[in-house]
């Protein structure tokens, strides 16, 4: 390995360790407190909360999950978080934590999938592409015939 790959491995690190600290300060939550009963996470961004949802994911915590996911749509029903606004990735990650979460919060799960269908509705293939990180697997012969056979969904 390098010494670039290994500097660029380290600072990665170092930057993880510091984001998951300063979540830890921000929630300020003692060994022995439940997180879904206090409101440690009004202290977090969404970006924070999607953050330690993330890593709620990854340890299996399905306690913290279900409060992150119940905060998410708490702030998106007090107009505090407008999901109209917010950019694809955010959007996605909140939908990752809701379909995690589904078993408990499906609402926030069919917010999060009404928002991405009307934001798509009326975007070409090519664009819907680009937003969903879809790779065009049609050569341009395919796509053409495809095109041509299904004319009327192209008008």
């Amino acid at each position: 390995m390098s010494t670039w790959t290994t500097q660029v491995s380290t600072i990665e690190q170092k930057v993880e360790e510091l984001v998951t600290e300063t979540i830890t300060l921000k929630l300020n939550v003692k060994e022995d407190d439940d997180v879904s009963e206090n409101n440690n996470l009004e202290n977090l961004n969404t970006e924070e909360l999607l953050e330690l949802g993330d890593k709620a994911k990854e340890e299996g915590n399905k306690e913290l999950l279900e409060a992150i996911s119940q905060k998410l749509l708490e702030r998106i029903k007090d107009k505090k978080l407008d999901v109209e606004s917010i950019d694809y990735e955010l959007l996605f990650k909140i939908l990752m934590i809701a379909h995690k979460d589904a078993a408990d919060n499906k609402e926030l799960l069919e917010l999060g999938c009404q928002t991405v269908a009307d934001r798509i509705a009326a975007k070409t293939p090519e664009e819907i592409r680009q937003i969903l990180h879809i790779e065009n697997d049609f050569t341009p012969e395919e796509e053409a015939a495809v095109r041509a056979e299904n004319a009327w969904a192209f008008e």
